[in-house]
């Protein structure tokens, strides 16, 4: 693990890569994860923003799942 007082996003330590290897570790999956640009677009759709947590969607072609109702 390690130590970091943001969310998995772009600012945490690491940043992408600690949270692929996070999901590798401690889930045995290779994940894919969005470009800042997009994950941005995403956070600011209505789709996202009405979605609930733990809740899954495809938003423009690209799986989404709410973890958090923060966004940074």
């Amino acid at each position: 693990g390690f130590a970091s007082k943001e969310f998995e996003t772009y600012d945490n330590f690491l940043g992408l890569t600690g949270i692929k290897i996070f999901y590798k570790r401690f889930h045995g999956i290779d994940i894919d994860l969005v470009d800042e640009e997009t994950y941005y677009q995403i956070i600011n759709t209505t789709e996202f923003k009405q979605m609930k947590i733990d809740e899954i969607k495809v938003i423009n072609d690209i799986i989404v799942v709410k973890t958090s109702d923060i966004t940074m």
